[in-house]
């Protein structure tokens, strides 16, 4: 019978998860499997090496798969690139005594990056 008060139409499941918590989870096990390819990238040979043009400080621009894995550098650094995560991460690490592998900014990433920033400090364009 429609209408009738035994129908959960209209009702939400309360075995449905609510659009926070299904984000939420998806965020947990999308880092949960960038931490697995980040552990595996340690015993993979380096693909090839990089010297950096650009400064970058993973602590304060940490958007990177895997909260505080990014990996900070300066001009003129060396980067030795184990795979590309994504288009806009590579898995590898500063070529430094001590330094462990996490998250490089693509060159795609950093160019968005400027971009942004530059947008951001010039304000709207066109309006009055």
């Amino acid at each position: 019978m429609l209408g009738s008060e035994d129908s959960n139409y209209g009702r939400p499941s309360d075995s449905d998860l609510s659009y926070d918590e299904e984000r939420e989870a998806l965020k947990r096990e999308t880092e949960k499997q960038a931490r697995l390819q980040l552990e595996r990238a340690r015993t993979k040979p380096v693909a090839f090496a990089v010297r950096t043009n650009v400064s970058y400080d993973g602590s304060i621009d940490d958007d990177s798969p895997v909260q505080g894995a990014a990996i900070s550098f300066d001009v003129k650094d060396f980067l030795h690139i184990k795979e590309k995560y994504n288009n806009d991460w590579w898995i590898g690490r500063l070529v430094k005594e001590g330094c462990d592998v996490g998250f490089i900014p693509s060159p795609v990433k950093l160019e968005t990056m400027k971009l942004q920033s530059s947008q951001s400090r010039s304000g709207k364009l066109g309006t009055t």
